[in-house]
Formats: structure tokens, sequence, C-alpha cells
């Protein structure tokens, strides 16, 4: 199965054509991940590095956001039917 894309060719939402706006990772704070060796005392050569990357935002520590969320019902089902038919 495809991933939907929510994204136009422009860098608009696909949803409703408004312009889209990088915001910074609610799930890593915009940090790309953690670093987590799996002791409790970390004594690695560099503790800042980044071991596990963040699974919301693939290790980018940011992602784009349509500037007018929220979708209406009626634009989320328009856009649903344009998926399904391309």
């Amino acid at each position: 199965m495809n991933t939907p894309k929510l994204i136009d060719d422009e860098g608009c939402c696909a949803i409703c054509g408004s312009m889209m706006e990088l915001e910074a990772c609610h799930a890593c704070d915009g940090e790309g991940g953690h670093h987590d060796c799996g002791e409790d005392t970390c004594a690695c050569a560099d503790p800042e590095e980044i071991t596990q990357f963040c699974s919301e935002c693939d290790g980018e520590g940011e992602y784009l956001v349509c500037m007018s969320l929220p979708h209406s019902e009626e634009q989320i089902e328009a856009w649903r039917k344009k998926e399904a038919s391309a």
C-alpha cells in the first residue's frame, strides 16, 4: 500500500492548497532523536551523538505542517476521493 501524498508538487498542502510550514518535532523536541547507549550513567566519548532516531520525523527534527489546520471533514473527504481516483 502506498502512503498518501500530503504535499502537492508546489510544496503546498494536498488537502486544502495552503502553504506548509516547518515545525519542530514534538516527539524529539527538534533534536532528531536521542542518545541511548543502554547505560544508566553514560561514559560514551560523544554523549550528544544520536543513537536512536525519532520515528515521528525520521531523524529530521522537524516536519511540514499545513498552516490552515484543522481541515474540514469536507476537505478531507474530497482529498480522499481524489487520492482514490489517482
